[in-house]
């Protein structure tokens, strides 16, 4: 393993091994093991594998077994112990007993008496696998394999080389606060999923880009609220240049006074760039990780007419979650602020208006070569959507004066950057700003009184009208076209659309803006609509 690969899994090791001994210092660190399940059809990559597998195998031949303590004291000790998931799982009833209006008590059942085993004598290797995977829902029966296998010497195993953490002017304290909620929302294919999969990435280099979360034109991909785990030690990354022995700190990349170097640094060659793990003096630990829940949501002013359906299932969410360290509106620099847009944004504003201390906007579609400080134009253009949006989600009027608006904090980021070391060295440091921002924030708690959920309950979504008159449309539209197959079901719907008029061809589509004006004319012949059972069948 290379000597950054290490520095990378040695925190992990430390940490996993300081929560497992429950000590904060004179933390002695277990034997640990890298290894890659995926296996390549690669001679030299087999043979590690195969390799690691061995020494795995050879560890255990080498250790004495440990025995249970089966006394009944020690047996009552485990039988005492709360798991933490209990903890969630309250936290959750409660909140959707609020919902309910019929909040109980928990109850908690007993557990049987614990065997204890035999005095047989151990024959066999027995090897424990414990698995830590926060997408499983439920865990699969323990299960156990007797092995045999020649085994070689044993090796000795050298921990690694111990690193620290610089942080780039910045030091995550640690702490024992649970994983941090991080909620993502924003308008269809702007980028949320695209940013969810990198930020899994940026904590784990091994994961794998799922495509098929990934949306395409102007269609979501995410029709239902998804989580995802995810642990970090939020380390930056910097960039080295072996040629002159340089390292650049490419946080202020963008305000080189130097607008040839710049553009000479942004699109440097992997020959001539290394992108590395920022270190700092050894005597100096790396942050404790920290870990998040991410939650992905549905895409807002869908194009498939969901948005009513997608809300309900977002203020499901957030009444049960409750609290949040923070909420990632996500915005696509290229798309338009539209009507449908803003009005969607103001309801989840009035939604989420309690916790708006912890909103943070993110612009995607960025190009980091736009970033030089001399090019006012795209920071004059970066800023004046930023004071919009942030006035929308205010809820101020536009006409209210730049000072007298408090903007949110923001991030620039191009989800899909060039392969030069100094670009994916922005990149990955600004998915790390974002991660930091949630790990430094203090959680906002939504209040969950009844008061509270009734006014969330009441707020009308802006679609909620535009369905009633799309529906309309179709039921004039289809009578346009049959009007002799009117039936007398469908006779009072058509009278409750059209009124007195008993002329289905003068028929004619009005569309209404905010003022109540009619906007346009179109003929019903002209309108592309879907099959309507105007029979009631």
């Amino acid at each position: 393993m290379s000597i950054s690969g290490e520095l990378e899994v040695r925190p992990e090791t430390q940490t996993l091994s300081r929560i497992f001994q429950g000590s904060a210092i004179d933390v002695e660190l277990y034997p640990s093991f890298t290894i890659s399940l995926t296996e390549k059809k690669l001679p030299v990559v087999q043979c590690m594998m195969q390799n690691t597998l061995r020494d795995i195998l050879q560890l255990a031949a080498s250790n004495s077994p440990m025995c249970m303590d089966t006394s009944s004291a020690n047996i009552d000790r485990i039988k005492s112990i709360c798991h933490p998931s209990d903890y969630d799982d309250l936290q959750r009833e409660e909140s959707l007993g609020r919902i309910l209006g019929e909040l109980q008590p928990r109850t908690v059942l007993p557990g049987g008496p614990l065997s204890a085993p035999d005095g047989s004598t151990l024959q066999d290797i027995n090897i424990f696998l414990s698995t830590s995977d926060s997408q499983s829902v439920e865990s699969p029966p323990m299960e156990t394999g007797i092995l045999e296998t020649e085994l070689g010497p044993v090796v000795n195993m050298d921990p690694g080389i111990q690193g620290s953490a610089h942080s780039a002017g910045k030091t995550l304290e640690a702490t024992t606060e649970s994983k941090r909620t991080v909620l993502v929302l924003g308008k269809t294919q702007a980028g949320k999923s695209s940013m969810i999969e990198q930020l899994r990435k940026y904590s784990n280099p091994n994961h794998i880009i799922d495509q098929s979360r990934l949306g395409n034109g102007n269609r979501s991909r995410t029709d239902s609220i998804e989580h995802f785990s995810i642990h970090s030690n939020l380390l930056p990354c910097e960039v080295f240049e072996p040629a002159t022995g340089t390292t650049y700190d490419i946080q202020k990349l963008g305000e080189r006074a130097d607008e040839s170097e710049f553009f000479r640094l942004l699109g440097g060659h992997e020959r001539d760039f290394v992108v590395r793990t920022a270190l700092e003096d050894t005597d100096i630990s790396p942050s404790d990780l920290v870990e998040f829940c991410l939650v992905d949501t549905p895409g807002l002013n869908d194009t498939d007419h969901r948005s009513v359906d997608m809300a309900e299932k977002f203020v499901q969410e957030i009444l049960a979650t409750r609290s949040f360290n923070l909420i990632l509106i996500v915005v696509s620099a290229e798309s338009a602020l539209t009507r449908e847009y803003r009005t969607e944004l103001e309801y989840y504003s009035k939604v989420l208006q309690e916790l708006h201390s912890n909103v943070a906007f993110v612009y995607t579609h960025v190009d980091y070569a736009d970033s030089h400080h001399s090019n006012t134009k795209h920071h004059a253009s970066m800023a004046m959507r930023h004071m919009a949006f942030s006035k929308v989600f205010r809820g101020v009027p536009d006409s209210t004066p730049a000072e007298d608006v408090e903007l949110y904090k923001h991030f620039a980021i191009d989800l899909h950057p060039r392969k030069r070391p100094v670009v994916l060295g922005i990149f990955r440091n600004t998915l790390r700003d974002i991660l930091y921002l949630a790990a430094e924030n203090s959680p906002v708690v939504l209040d969950t009184s009844q008061e509270n959920i009734q006014r969330i309950m009441d707020l009308p979504h802006p679609d909620k009208a535009n369905q009633e008159h799309r529906g309309r449309m179709r039921v004039l539209a289809a009578v346009a076209l049959q009007p002799s197959q009117v039936g007398e079901v469908g006779r009072p719907l058509l009278e409750e659309v059209r009124g007195s008029d008993a002329s289905p061809a003068a028929s004619m589509a009005t569309v209404s803006t905010d003022s109540g004006d009619a906007e346009d004319f179109v003929p019903l012949e002209s309108m592309e609509v879907d099959r309507v059972d105007i029979h009631g069948h």
